[in-house]
């Protein structure tokens, strides 16, 4: 991959360090950033529906693969989502797919971590400690390979096997990242 990348997408598991990495990328390299838990919020407020739904309306699906691909039409740009299906322009579009493949104790810390920082700052986008547990065991189950195979109804791989078999489809332009050593390779190679 060579330094002039213009169009790159992050995926990975739950508290691999998506967001952090695209908001990193976007100021190091001067382009914008989409971020997909903010996009779906918005729509989901814009709509007037709660963000708490189990499954999207056809209208919010519709909506994400709408700012997807009105995204993804640019020329420079990161991304980041877990889903798979509606972030399909993005994936497609991109010219690196950079997987972020980060150990399951890893993970599983940060999503605990990233909820008490967020609820000590009163600032969090997906509030209830209830939720939290609830999404911190579907995480583990993701990185355990125990959650029933394919994707849920948002567009999201339910384990890390199904997310690498997934990615095989982007293999050619696929970075995979499983340490800091290689985010910090990655971060390197693109400065």
């Amino acid at each position: 991959m060579a330094s002039d990348v213009g169009r790159i997408h992050i995926t990975g598991g739950p508290g691999s360090g998506k967001t952090w990495l695209a908001t990193r990328l976007s100021g190091q390299l001067g382009v914008p950033c989409f971020d997909q838990d903010g996009t779906a919020l918005a729509l989901f407020d814009r709509l007037g529906l709660p963000a708490t739904s189990s499954s999207p309306p056809p209208e919010v699906e519709a909506g994400l693969i709408d700012a997807a691909r009105e995204f993804a039409a640019g020329d420079a740009w990161v991304s980041d989502a877990t889903s798979i299906t509606w972030a399909a322009p993005l994936f497609e579009r991109a010219e690196a797919v950079v997987w972020l493949d980060t150990p399951r104790s890893v993970a599983l810390r940060r999503v605990f971590m990233r909820h008490v920082r967020a609820e000590l700052q009163r600032d969090n986008r997906f509030p209830g400690w209830r939720r939290m547990y609830r999404f911190w065991r579907w995480s583990g189950r993701f990185y355990w390979d125990t959650n029933p195979p394919g994707v849920n109804p948002f567009g999201t791989p339910m384990t890390r096997s199904t997310l690498g078999s997934m990615l095989e489809a982007y293999s050619e332009k696929l970075v995979v990242c499983r340490s800091a050593s290689d985010l910090k390779m990655l971060v390197l190679r693109l400065a």
